[in-house]
């Protein structure tokens, strides 16, 4: 390779690069403030769990309600926050176009709630697979299955 070609080259790589940097620095801008919301949200969540007795309490019925509804619990958690909630932010912000409302929320909400039964029952082999303790070597082998397994093959 001449001295040409690799100038030529390393321009080209050196754009490419700094493409990828502006395309970066765009996503952070714009996703920045609504990431951090969102942890706020978590860590407040999280904190009126241990601070405040009433919620404590309404976390664990919620709790309770999922072990004793076994897919309907996943199946309705999945479609409203997956489906129904985005649905209507899109709607709310013009985003979801006009045609078809119906039909397109009857579509998220079920394959939302089809999807959250499926997670739960892959959830429930890994279970009988691995066990079901909060071990390191059990959380390792279903995080395993979970990224080089069901979300290459299955769920993209």
């Amino acid at each position: 390779m001449n001295n040409e070609a690799v100038i030529v080259e390393s321009v080209g790589q050196a754009g490419f690069l700094n493409q990828v940097i502006r395309m970066i620095q765009k996503a952070i801008r714009k996703n920045l403030i609504p990431g951090i919301a969102i942890q706020i949200l978590a860590l407040a969540l999280v904190g009126s769990y241990y601070f405040f007795p009433v919620v404590t309490a309404f976390w664990n019925n919620i709790a309770d309600f999922k072990s004793g509804s076994g897919l309907i619990f996943a199946m309705i958690s999945t479609a409203t926050f997956g489906g129904l909630i985005p649905f209507l932010y899109m709607l709310l912000t013009g985003r979801s176009g006009h045609r078809q409302l119906t039909a397109n929320l009857a579509f998220v909400i079920l394959y939302w709630a089809y999807r959250g039964g499926e997670v739960e029952l892959f959830y429930q082999l890994q279970a009988w697979m691995f066990g079901d303790k909060c071990t390191v070597p059990v959380v390792i082998k279903k995080v395993m299955m979970d990224q080089f397994v069901y979300n290459p093959i299955w769920a993209t």
